[in-house]
Order: C-alpha cells, then structure tokens, then sequence
C-alpha cells in the first residue's frame, strides 16, 4: 500500500498547525493510503531525513508500495491543495 509520511518535530509550529489536515485528509483517502506522522528525532524519522535528504519541515513523502519515492513536498498545504497534491499522482 502507498504510504504519505509527514516528517516533523514537536519544536516545529508549521508542522504543528499542519497536523489536523494530514489527520482529516488521512481519513478521506486511508482505504487506499496509510498516512504517518514521524517525528525526526525518530531513530525512523533520523533514517527518512537521511535516506530523502530531508533538510526542512516539514517534509510529506508520498511513498509506492515498494517504498520508492513518488515524490515529496516541503511546508504546509491548505486541506484542498493537500487532497489534489495527492490526487495527482494515485
């Protein structure tokens, strides 16, 4: 299954504010995406940011099956641009 994952920190006010739409969109689109949040400190999170050379939060990774990146963003979106950025591409 694709999977969307929002790195972020809990020091990171963008991705703080960001969390409510990633939740609500998760729950529109999780019967065909799982949808994650991890933090960067992670020993998981420590492995993406090295792995997608993750430089800024936060980052949204939209990961295929085979967890290949499909393709990432950096910052926030509104709830709509967020569903049509993911609509894009699944």
């Amino acid at each position: 299954m694709k999977r969307i994952i929002k790195l972020g920190a809990d020091w990171c006010t963008p991705c703080k504010n960001f969390s409510p739409i990633f939740e609500e969109v998760g729950k529109e689109f999780e019967s065909d995406i799982v949808f994650m949040e991890v933090d960067v400190e992670s020993p998981t999170g420590i492995v993406l940011c090295d792995r997608f050379s993750i430089k800024s939060l936060p980052t949204i990774l939209f990961l295929s099956d085979t967890d290949e990146l499909i393709k990432k963003f950096v910052g926030t979106l509104s709830k709509e641009k967020f569903k049509d950025w993911i609509k894009e591409d699944n």
